[in-house]
């Protein structure tokens, strides 16, 4: 299977895939995994901050994926299909986090200058810590529009809403998102 410009694409025209057996399977799965592994790891760990977690979350992720490919349609978006797995993993274990609390090793999550005014001198930004800062369902729609330039039809399609409401949870995100930047909440 050569590569393509657009790897979504990769995987198109096998039809159901359940339907086409076993080796289809494979090379269907082996195209996916090549053509979005680094995405699907970046936006997980995007989700979830930890370079551990997100890989094993990622792995988790194709698991499904696997397991799902006998059911997925013809017409299927492999890229929004695989990024709504990705997201229900990421945010399952987000939640799962929340019920059982971490013990805290009192290590900071990044570096930052000595002070404020150096970090504010040299200009620095922190996007990373602040959007660990938002809300989980502002980051996943801040990720997958911003960083993973995925439209409003397949955002809507990844979280099981309208391109019309991705659009708006979009514009939420973003509002979230300064108010972090501004210090603010």
């Amino acid at each position: 299977m050569t590569t393509m410009a657009y790897p979504h694409e990769s995987t198109h025209g096998l039809g159901r895939v359940g339907a086409v057996g076993d080796a289809a399977v494979e090379t269907l799965f082996l195209g996916l995994v090549r053509d979005y592994h680094r995405r699907i790891y970046n936006y997980v760990y995007r989700i979830v901050g930890d370079t551990g977690l997100a890989e094993d979350l990622t792995q988790e992720a194709y698991l499904r994926a696997y397991r799902g490919l006998p059911k997925l349609d013809a017409g299927a978006n492999h890229r929004a299909w695989l990024y709504r797995i990705a997201t229900n993993v990421a945010t399952d274990e987000l939640r799962r986090r929340r019920r059982r609390p971490r013990v805290a090793m009192g290590l900071p999550a990044t570096l930052a200058a000595p002070t404020a005014s150096e970090d504010a001198r040299l200009g620095r930004v922190e996007v990373g810590g602040a959007l660990l800062r938002v809300s989980s369902h502002h980051r996943v729609v801040l990720l997958l529009f911003e960083f993973f330039d995925l439209s409003a039809p397949e955002v809507g399609e990844v979280l099981g809403i309208s391109p019309e409401t991705a659009r708006k949870r979009r514009q939420r995100a973003r509002e979230a998102l300064a108010k972090v930047l501004d210090g603010r909440q």
